[in-house]
């Protein structure tokens, strides 16, 4: 068996700043197990070195009980900061955070399920210019308008458990209204 020299694995590693054809997507694989709350410590941790949270203004959408950012959910019993549908118009300002993480219920033939896209349009207007949309989802997400992506990471939760990709985009520009076309293109994406 041959032995990879130093530049060869070297070679191998992701570039999550200069993606290359072959990992211009895909960028890495965690390995998490989860205890009721995904965006817990560890994934935060490792998200930080990625986009740097700390010092940062974040929104929390489809929060459960973490108490991470500004907490939004619809479930009272979770005690977001912000009892609210994050499907539906966001109660904040244009360009008001920094970074916006999204664990939306993925969960299908249930009432709690949310259409995958649902909440991206309201992500993206609460969003500074420049900043990160992170979405922990079973879904690799399709790139939002305005937006580039960042990063693709697989995450895994365990044997016979359903692996989620961590989809972030960074917001290029501020679009103040949306085409005709983009907005049915949109709403048959919702």
């Amino acid at each position: 068996m041959k032995h990879m020299t130093e530049q060869e694995k070297t070679s191998l590693e992701p570039s999550l700043k200069e993606p290359s054809p072959r990992n211009a997507f895909f960028t890495d694989v965690w390995i998490y197990r989860p205890h009721g709350i995904i965006f817990v410590e560890p994934i935060l941790e490792k998200l930080n070195k990625i986009i740097t949270l700390e010092g940062k203004r974040t929104l929390h959408l489809f929060s459960g009980k973490s108490k991470y950012g500004v907490t939004c959910d619809i479930n009272p019993f979770n005690k977001p900061d912000h009892i609210i549908d994050c499907t539906q118009k966001l109660p904040f300002g244009n360009e008001e955070f920094d970074v916006v993480l999204a664990e939306p219920p993925y969960y299908s033939g249930h009432d709690y399920g949310v259409k995958p896209y649902s909440f991206i349009k309201e992500s993206v207007r609460v969003l500074k210019i420049g900043g990160f949309l992170c979405i922990l989802h079973t879904l690799h997400y399709q790139i939002p308008k305005g937006m580039k992506r960042t990063a693709l990471i697989g995450i895994s939760t365990g044997p016979n458990l359903k692996a989620r990709w961590l989809n972030i985009f960074q917001k290029i520009e501020n679009l103040e209204i949306l085409s005709v076309n983009s907005e049915k293109s949109m709403r048959r994406m919702v």
